[in-house]
């Protein structure tokens, strides 16, 4: 490795004399000139140097923190909300809600623990197609305990025409298919599949399979009201 004496700079010289220089040292560095009495140690800062906001470098309090949102009711209000957008759930859906088995949740639809559960399967059909309403699982989660004899009993004079209704908002006196399909979480052949079956009634003459069929709603509410699992 070469030493000191042998760099060289551009000009020719060696990094001693560079050093030693006599005009260099005739005006020494601005880092070593004497302080002034009552100066600042080191400059202010210039503006724009941190980001505003900052608090711990502009020496300004921090701001408080944001309070938290509040947690979601749990009572009717919140209900109507999921059940607005999902009246009736899967099997798997209210299983992965409810944190059971199979077995466990067929055990609370026989027991009345979860009220209002539903096979919408073809005729003749051998795998079930259990529908729960959403309503029944979300005050299952709330009460967390399981109903006394007397709450069961109580609970299978409930009317299914207030749950039907309160599935489909309005009076027609017809249901599309396509609306059919939304509420009970199936597909749209599913309906039609049923309608062919005879479990459901068209009250189109003609049918055409790319457009939405309308379906006799009392024949709707006959077909959850025999395929209600008590």
């Amino acid at each position: 490795m070469a030493s000191l004496n042998q760099l060289k700079t551009k000009n020719g010289l060696s990094a001693r004399t560079f050093y030693t220089t006599p005009a260099l040292l005739s005006s020494p560095p601005a880092l070593f000139l004497p302080r002034a009495p009552g100066a600042a140690l080191c400059a202010p800062r210039p503006p724009g140097l941190f980001p505003p906001g900052n608090a711990a470098l502009d020496g300004r309090p921090p701001p408080p923190a944001p309070s938290p949102a509040p947690a979601p009711s749990a009572g009717r209000e919140l209900i109507s909300s999921i059940t607005l957008q999902a009246p009736l759930l899967g099997a798997e859906p209210a299983r992965l809600a409810l944190r059971c088995g199979e077995d466990q949740l067929m055990d609370w639809i026989l027991s009345g623990d979860l009220e209002w559960a539903f096979d919408l399967r073809r005729a003749g059909a051998r795998r079930s197609c259990l529908r729960i309403l959403t309503e029944s699982i979300v005050l299952l989660q709330q009460r967390n305990r399981l109903l006394t004899p007397r709450e069961k009993a109580a609970q299978r004079l409930h009317p299914l025409e207030k749950v039907f209704d309160s599935m489909f908002h309005h009076p027609r006196p017809f249901l599309f298919s396509t609306e059919l399909a939304r509420v009970w979480a199936c597909s749209p052949h599913h309906v039609h599949n049923l309608v062919q079956d005879g479990l459901l009634g068209r009250v189109d003459k003609k049918y055409f399979p790319r457009e939405a069929a309308r379906i006799s709603r009392q024949t709707a509410f006959h077909f959850m009201q025999t395929r209600r699992i008590l």
